[in-house]
């Protein structure tokens, strides 16, 4: 280190940058300059890859006094060491494909069959040996395709999803929409499985049983509407009748609807249904021309509420047949059902009620 003015001057300034620079720590090896200006070398030491490094750097004050940096470059050594540095953190941040297998739990086997589908490249395959490596950055995606495997998403579908979440940016949605929609399907059906399994448990419970009471059901004014329902037919003409209905009602009734239904209708797939909403004005002049006015008559029934969904219905219609079978009661071939509480009243299933005589 030089003891001239010159160099003193020097010092001083570049201790004052490492006063305003305090996430970078310096040990000077050389300086020499004025207090506008100086010329240093170097060792570097902070939070950035390679460090410590030897620099050799310039800079000068602009007119308000701050420091201007003109020049930062590393001595050739330094530089040689800080290439090797990098080429060494590259290797160790890439894993061979054992290494990924035992991390990810994936099978050699298994990433093998992922690069031939196209859904998860290796990071770099060396043209030589053929040997794959992946960067730790594919362990996400590779758990989650493993994921998306395992509950049977389409090949194309997961292809279009991963291109989009690896393009990092808008798409048309397609492939979410697509991801989504399989989600969904399978949330159902593991909804159905287990109302399925509380369903058994209850027929194999020998103490279980629903409760069916002997009941009279009132007289009540309606409308109505009455249709030959086809074999193999959806739920659609229910949908269709309900509109009819809302459409001659006017304003829902205070009053649950209900629905009259043949025996056939459950024994051959067709039969003869009756959709009605209890209904005390007179007739609107302007209905839809299925709706027709009907008087239910009084009538004595075996009644149970169901709770839920309709999945289980058939547990309330055997407790229903079976107590009916005990009292010997007369069936006039007729079924009846009055929707207490259902989706046109809450989107929660659990809180359905639905009454069956």
């Amino acid at each position: 280190m030089h003891d001239d003015g010159r160099s003193l001057r020097g010092l001083a300034e570049v201790r004052r940058w490492r006063e305003e620079t305090p996430n970078v720590d310096y040990d000077l090896l050389e300086v020499a300059g004025t207090p506008t200006a100086c010329r240093a070398v170097a060792k570097v030491s902070g939070d950035f890859p390679g460090s410590p490094v030897t620099l050799r750097f310039a800079f000068e004050r602009d007119v308000r006094g701050k420091i201007t940096v003109l020049t930062i470059t590393p001595s050739p050594r330094a530089a040689g060491r800080r290439a090797a540095h990098e080429e060494e953190r590259s290797m160790a941040d890439r894993l061979t494909i054992g290494e990924f297998s035992r991390v990810t739990h994936l099978s050699i086997r298994m990433l093998r069959r992922y690069h031939e589908q196209d859904l998860l490249v290796p990071a770099e395959v060396d043209p030589d040996t053929g040997y794959r490596y992946y960067s730790p950055t594919q362990i996400r995606p590779a758990l989650t395709i493993r994921r998306f495997r395992d509950l049977d998403l389409p090949l194309a579908d997961l292809r279009r999803f991963l291109a989009a979440e690896s393009a990092g940016g808008p798409d048309d949605g397609t492939a979410q929409q697509a991801v989504a929609a399989h989600l969904r399907r399978l949330e159902d059906r593991l909804g159905r499985t287990q109302r399925a399994v509380e369903a058994l448990r209850e027929l194999l419970d020998p103490q279980a049983e629903r409760t069916v009471t002997l009941e009279e059901l009132p007289a009540r004014r309606v409308l109505a509407v009455s249709l030959d329902v086809p074999e193999g037919a959806g739920l659609d003409w229910y949908d269709e009748a309900m509109r009819d209905l809302d459409a001659a009602a006017g304003e829902r009734s205070v009053l649950p609807p209900g629905g009259r239904y043949e025996h056939t209708l459950f024994t051959e797939g067709h039969g003869r249904a009756t959709v009605y909403v209890p209904f005390e004005a007179p007739l609107p002049p302007k209905v839809p021309g299925t709706v027709r006015e009907l008087r239910l008559p009084r009538r004595t029934a075996a009644v149970a509420t169901h709770q839920g969904r309709h999945d289980d219905l058939d547990l309330t219609y055997g407790a229903v047949g079976a107590f009916a079978a005990r009292n010997d009661l007369r069936s006039q071939n007729l079924v009846e059902e009055v929707y207490l509480v259902g989706p046109r009243d809450t989107d929660r299933p659990k809180r359905w009620r639905t009454l069956v005589a």
